[in-house]
């Protein structure tokens, strides 16, 4: 009986072993399967692998600001670019999907090429040697135009890199060039930095946001597009670094297109006598450079400023024109006429001339019928009201620019503006009881005339030195400012029931 006890104790503490095995391996299996799970999701995540090496010369020294570039094997389109540091290292990003070519140009130094193979793993590619470019003086110089190289402060793209349509402007363009973005109101970034000013060969294109360049310059008149630092006139002329955080384009025109005339007409008529025109046209010869450009329509477009003038015609809008519209009620037109000079008029000089009017016109018709239930009865309101604003502004300014020596640079650049706004308002409304009894009757017609002008003047000598920190400015600046304004008030209500007195109004405010 002894005996038969042990077995059953022995038996069922077999029984407990095996069981526990069997939960151990089941735990096992879960946690392999957990951790592969985790695995393909990293992998599956992990979009993107990154290529390093090291750039140094022919005799082992690290070398800095070499631009390293990745392209499609297919259209040579740029994929993604950076630059290596001071100790020629470098990173690069680029899909794990696809193949690419590795490319390094720097300057002075012969290119180099590589095939990177798709893979799902980083790749080191090493230490990478370049060699001395020996250019004999007998030997026949190959221009090679990579598509991005950076010079000292300045990126530079090559336009002719980079696809675009045939019939594309410089917007365009700038949306093939990686960390490039332009958002719906045509805001400019490079790499997060905001572009304050887009330039044509060094100078504004009738304004220095560059939103008319952006919309209207053919792509295929673009040679670079050099990105760099934002900086002041004192700190170009002194050769200074610059200290904003925003960023400049210069957009270069080749020698022998920067010749010839191009412009760009739009018009269109619809239902209900709604118009909208509008025309840019521009003349380049050499450092001379003429544009005119003009709008009318009375389809609420009301656009129409030196800041963000003829969006429509880039043709891209939402709702086909690309001038912003009113928020406000009532049939508005609007006319615009600007005019752009730039010129060197003698060596070391440079001129730039803008004239700009703006019209406006605003009319409003509005009726209103209004009930109102009262504990004691009812009130009801009619009324009719009509408004009219009238707006005109003529402005002008201009830049002399002229370097007396190199180390001697005076700025000249006055400019001034003058408005009026002119406003008319008609009402008339009157109040009825329940039993259709007159209470009151009121009416008004109110106007107002403003008149603005505004000069501003801003004169600047720059001396320049070789002694470090050793750099003289004189500024001059001056702003005179003068409103005038007349308003005049007439009104009446009328009260035919209850002690209340009729209230007349005739008033001139000055």
């Amino acid at each position: 009986m002894i005996k038969t006890l042990q077995f059953r104790t022995s038996f069922f503490h077999n029984l407990v072993l095996l069981n526990k095995f069997f939960a151990i391996q089941s735990r096992i299996k879960t946690l392999v399967f957990f951790v592969f799970f985790l695995h393909c999701i990293s992998s599956f995540a992990q979009k993107n692998i990154v290529i390093s090496g090291k750039i140094v010369s022919e005799k082992d020294s690290p070398i800095e600001a070499v631009t390293i570039y990745l392209i499609h094997p297919k259209d040579s389109s740029v994929v993604s670019y950076t630059v290596s540091d001071k100790n020629g290292l470098f990173k690069i990003e680029t899909k794990k999907s696809q193949n690419s070519i590795l490319k390094i140009s720097g300057e002075g130094y012969q290119d180099f090429s590589t095939i990177i193979e798709k893979g799902i793993h980083n790749k080191d590619l090493g230490v990478i040697k370049l060699l001395k470019n020996e250019i004999e003086l007998n030997e026949v110089i190959i221009k090679n135009d990579v598509p991005i190289r950076f010079k000292k402060d300045t990126l530079e793209f090559n336009a002719a890199s980079f696809k675009v349509r045939p019939d594309a402007n410089v917007e365009a363009l700038l949306k093939q060039l990686p960390g490039v973005t332009v958002d719906t109101d045509k805001k400019v970034t490079v790499n997060g930095k905001e572009v304050s000013q887009i330039l044509v060969n060094g100078k504004p294109f009738f304004d220095k946001d560059g939103k008319i360049a952006l919309q209207n310059l053919p792509a295929e008149l673009i040679n670079k597009i050099q990105v760099s630092d934002t900086k002041t006139k004192e700190q170009e002329f002194t050769k200074q670094a610059s200290t904003s955080d925003k960023a400049s384009i210069n957009l270069t025109i080749d020698e022998d297109k920067n010749k010839g005339f191009f412009g760009k007409l739009l018009a269109g008529y619809g239902s209900s006598e709604r118009y909208e025109s509008s025309a840019l046209m521009s003349y380049f010869n050499d450092k001379r450079r003429i544009s005119f450009l003009a709008s009318s329509n009375n389809i609420n477009a009301t656009g129409f400023s030196m800041d963000d003038i003829f969006d429509s015609m880039g043709g891209g809008s939402k709702d086909g024109s690309g001038a912003s519209r009113s928020n406000g009620t009532g049939i508005i037109k609007s006319n615009m006429i600007g005019v752009n000079y730039n010129d060197e008029w003698f060596k070391r000089e440079n001129t730039d001339l803008n004239y700009n009017f703006t019209n406006s016109n605003s009319q409003n018709a509005n009726r209103t019928s209004e009930l109102t239930l009262l504990p004691t009865g009812s009130l009801l309101s009619n009324s009719t009201s009509k408004s009219n604003r009238d707006f005109n502004r003529h402005s002008a300014n201009s830049l002399f620019d002229y370097t007396i020596s190199p180390s001697v640079k005076i700025i000249f650049a006055p400019a001034i503006e003058k408005g009026k706004a002119t406003s008319a308002d008609n009402f008339d409304g009157k109040t009825w009881d329940e039993n259709n009894q007159l209470i009151n009757s009121s009416n008004s017609f109110n106007t107002n005339e403003t008149n603005t002008t505004n000069f501003r003047n801003d004169i600047k000598f720059l001396f320049y030195t070789k002694k470090e920190g050793r750099n003289f400015f004189i500024s001059f600046q001056n702003d005179n400012s003068r409103t005038d304004s007349d308003s005049r008030i007439n009104s009446s209500t009328v009260f035919t029931q209850g002690a209340s007195p009729d209230d007349l109004r005739n008033q001139n405010v000055i």
